[in-house]
């Protein structure tokens, strides 16, 4: 939800919001992270989070995400 929120590309604000989501939600990036990228590109690693949302589009991933 945050991140659909977020309509310009600016890559810092976006990894501020994966990491806030992580931490409310007591998540472990050594979880959550190869799901991410193997919903996105098919593999367990890529390059930073925020660079990859903005390569692919906040709204494609945000969709992708919420199939998931």
């Amino acid at each position: 939800e945050s991140l659909s929120k977020q309509k310009k590309g600016d890559r810092d604000e976006i990894q501020n919001i994966i990491f806030d989501v992580l931490k409310k939600g007591g998540y472990k990036t050594s979880e959550v992270f190869p799901a991410f990228y193997k919903v996105l590109i098919g593999q367990d690693s890529g390059p930073k989070a925020a660079d990859l949302i903005l390569d692919q589009g906040i709204e494609k991933v945000v969709e992708r995400l919420k199939k998931v």
